[in-house]
């Protein structure tokens, strides 16, 4: 017979809640869906993650922006209404990702995904800015500029990434840089960030184009995944786990040294996607490896934790017509740190 001990007195080590910071979904048109929001209170109650990230909020399913038959704007917030108003009834509020371009703005017409999400930038800067400036605010008057404070405002996702993004570094600069001012507009003290990258990417050269030219900068965000291979857009492709059992933990820890070399070395940093894989079709989310993948990281990241808070992501719907749709639980992580 075996006999295992325990001393509950003793102490071992920080037990990290970092996690409990954020989770993330897939796309804002899916909270319009009961199924998503009733997984999403489940994963809320057994978790208790405060905040909630999301892509697509402006795209076109959404219908935030379009034209009339004369050209000029119009404007509807009945569907981000729907979304915003579920999360404080769940208890949580967003960590709005600002993306896609509303086809009516774009300045092309390249997509990602199989709802077509335009990943090309404005046509006209002085639309989206009053379209920033409309939409944010509108969530002041509608829930308090003091519950708006609360809140974390992401520029775009993965501008470096050619999928996600059709441009440059220097003309994501361009649209973090209207955004940020659009923003700030409104509410002087709005917490506003960046990059957003794929690949812990242009993390020093934001920073520094900030600095040079005197642009607002509350926090750093950008995304780290233990897979290597092609960009997984149809959920067909075959993924590869790093070898490297620190891929996660030393991307941060590279991060965060960048940040503190930079001249603004106090800057949060926060990992708004992390993960085993990127793609939510990824056969390894649904292995018995992935309770111990999760574990593993979160365990190699806890001596940061006086520093860095963490979150979990326990919803993501890809679709690729090819494809039939499935609904998966995908525990990608999220990691901030001070």
């Amino acid at each position: 017979m075996r006999t295992i001990a325990l001393d509950i007195r003793g102490e071992k080590g920080l037990f990290s809640h970092a996690w409990r910071m954020c989770g993330g979904a897939g796309r804002a048109h899916e909270m319009l869906r009961d199924a998503a929001l009733t997984q999403l209170w489940e994963s809320v109650r057994d978790c208790g993650f405060s905040y909630l990230r999301f892509h697509g909020l402006l795209s076109d399913d959404m219908g935030v922006y379009s034209t009339d038959r004369n050209g000029n704007p119009l404007y509807n917030f009945q569907y981000v209404d729907l979304v915003f108003d579920a999360l404080p009834e769940i208890g949580i509020r967003p960590f709005v990702e600002l993306s896609f371009t509303p086809q009516a703005m774009a300045s092309g017409t390249k997509t990602v995904f199989w709802w077509k999400a335009n990943v090309t930038p404005p046509v006209d800067y002085e639309r989206w800015d009053e379209l920033i400036r409309k939409l944010v605010g509108h969530w002041v008057l509608r829930y308090g500029v003091d519950e708006v404070r609360q809140w974390y405002f992401e520029v775009w996702n993965e501008p470096n990434h050619p999928a996600f993004y059709s441009h440059d570094m220097t003309e994501y600069f361009r649209l973090y840089s209207h955004t940020v001012c659009a923003i700030r507009s409104v509410c002087s003290d709005l917490r506003v960030g960046g990059p957003a990258t794929a690949g812990n990417a242009w993390v020093p050269e934001l920073i520094a184009f900030c600095t040079e030219n005197r642009i607002p900068l509350d926090f750093i965000t950008t995304h780290t995944y233990g897979v290597y291979g092609d960009f997984d857009e149809s959920g067909e492709k075959q993924l590869y786990l790093s070898r490297n059992e620190n891929v996660i933990s030393d991307a941060c820890r590279r991060v965060r040294e960048q940040i503190r070399e930079s001249d603004m070395p106090h800057l949060p940093l926060f990992y708004t996607e992390r993960s085993s894989s990127y793609s939510s079709r990824d056969p390894v989310h649904d292995c018995y490896i992935q309770a111990s993948y999760i574990l593993h990281h979160l365990k190699k990241l806890s001596p940061m934790r006086m520093r860095c808070p963490t979150g979990l992501s326990p919803i993501f719907l890809k679709r690729p017509e090819s494809v039939p749709p499935r609904f998966t639980a995908d525990l990608a992580f999220s990691i901030s740190s001070r």
